[in-house]
């Protein structure tokens, strides 16, 4: 076993733990914790056996495993931006619904002061 595989298989380890601790606490969507430990143990597998992705690169008509793997981390870092911008807008949306709401809230709460110290 070489140093790479040995502080990949650490990495790995310690960061499996920290994702089911969080698991067990309930910090984030179940969804997401299970996908990172999958792509996790994915990468246990991909260190400990390097011949499974030039394996599985040849079989997708890929000449080698890393380059797999590269194609793979660039399409999965694709989806996870298109994630993370459609929470954005939706997040900026209800901001913008909630500060509309509130905006109207203190212009009703002003013509009521107003309505209220006219009558007196």
């Amino acid at each position: 076993m070489n140093v790479f595989q040995i502080a990949g298989l650490t990495l790995a380890a310690v960061m499996v733990t920290v994702i089911l601790l969080g698991l067990l606490r309930h910090r984030q969507q179940r969804r997401v914790r299970l996908a990172l430990v999958f792509a996790w143990l994915t990468a246990v597998v991909a260190i400990l056996v390097p011949d499974v992705t030039m394996s599985a690169a040849a079989a997708v008509g890929i000449g080698r495993g890393a380059d797999l793997l590269l194609y793979a981390a660039v399409l999965v870092a694709l989806v996870v931006l298109l994630v993370i911008y459609l929470r954005f807008a939706a997040l900026e949306n209800q901001i913008t619904e909630l500060v509309r709401q509130l905006a109207l809230a203190r212009v009703r709460r002003s013509q009521s002061d107003e309505s209220d110290s006219g009558s007196e």
